[in-house]
Order: structure tokens, then C-alpha cells, then sequence
């Protein structure tokens, strides 16, 4: 698993430039709050489908099941966006990572 770990590390860090390497907020936007990602500035996306051992949104998802409460159905919603945002927040420019649609492992 820490191979797997290093592996989605070192593929999101090589699609950055090094200012980006070390967020100091980390923020998983389910549903309703993709539009976060709006707010960040100097934004870059990766999208999640480029992480090695990345899933993609459960809002993107393509597998049928029984839903056993609300609660999990209303976790698969659309808006979802499969991306990670990675940038900064307010006049200060706190660096974030926000993950723009939930992924279940």
C-alpha cells in the first residue's frame, strides 16, 4: 500500500510546479461544494482518472446496487466533478488541495 501511496504522490506532484507541493489545507467536497474549487485561486486540476490507485466520484459512477438508506443514495449525486483543485484560498493565499467530488475506497 505505500508503494500505491507514493505512486499517487509522485504522479500528482509531477503535474505541478514545486510551489504547489505542500498544501496546507486539505477540503473533500461532497456533494454541493464542487463549487469550492471556483474560489480557488492560481487553480490547477488533475483530474482523478491520472492518480494511479485513484477511483473516480461516486457521482460518476457506472455501477448499479441496492441503496440500503438515504443517506448512501444521496451520497451518488451528480456534481461530482472527479478532480482535485489545487491552489490557494483568500488574500492571504493559504494553499489548499480540495478533492472536487468524493471518492469511496
Amino acid at each position: 500500500m505505500t508503494t500505491d501511496i507514493t505512486a499517487a504522490i509522485d504522479s500528482i506532484r509531477s503535474q505541478l510546479p514545486p510551489e504547489y507541493h505542500h498544501p496546507r489545507v486539505g477540503i473533500v467536497c461532497g456533494s454541493g461544494l464542487s463549487e469550492l474549487g471556483d474560489s480557488i485561486q492560481d487553480v490547477r486540476i488533475i483530474h482523478y482518472k491520472t492518480i494511479p490507485g485513484f477511483g473516480t466520484s461516486t457521482g460518476n459512477s457506472k455501477t448499479y446496487r441496492i441503496y440500503l438508506s438515504i443517506d448512501e443514495l444521496l451520497s451518488i449525486v451528480s456534481g461530482h466533478r472527479s478532480e482535485l483543485a489545487i491552489g490557494f484560498l483568500s488574500k492571504n493565499k493559504v494553499p489548499v488541495v480540495a478533492m472536487l467530488g468524493r471518492v469511496d475506497i
